[in-house]
């Protein structure tokens, strides 16, 4: 018995969000992150988001796996204007421990579509890496202290 209760106790989550520090207790962790984090509306019906999902791949593997997607990167920087002065294309990228990353796309999904953007996500080639944000829940419980 004792061994289950250690079990539990190690599984609890060590970080808390005390809602005082939340804009006084005007707002909920959700709220803040909804507002600030994710910022836009869902993408299929524009709702408020409650989740985001990002997709993003090395250059090394989008050039090895589908050089006309990379293609359409490189055209797409070029009409945002990200050339430098000898014609050279200047693909923003994320450096990461993996190495340069393009982020491929990002949505939003409100709570009746998050299932849909989670199954969209899931079927995702391999050598894109998925990024989901579902924001504060589980992993950083909220808690109400006094004042």
């Amino acid at each position: 018995m004792s061994r289950i209760i250690k079990l539990n106790e190690a599984n609890k989550p060590k970080t808390k969000i005390h809602k005082s520090k939340l804009f006084k207790g005007q707002k909920t962790a959700e709220e803040v992150h909804r507002e600030y984090g994710m910022r836009g509306r869902c993408t299929l019906c524009g709702g408020a988001p409650v989740i985001m999902v990002r997709m993003l791949a090395l250059i090394e593997d989008i050039k090895k796996e589908s050089m006309p997607y990379w293609v359409a990167i490189c055209q797409s920087a070029i009409s945002n204007g990200h050339v430098d002065d000898r014609g050279n294309v200047n693909v923003p990228y994320i450096n990461t421990t993996y190495g340069k990353m393009v982020r491929i796309s990002q949505a939003l999904a409100c709570g009746p579509h998050r299932k849909d953007l989670e199954v969209t996500a899931a079927r995702a080639p391999s050598w894109v890496l998925v990024e989901i944000d579902r924001g504060p829940g589980a992993s950083a419980p909220i808690v109400q202290v006094k004042a």
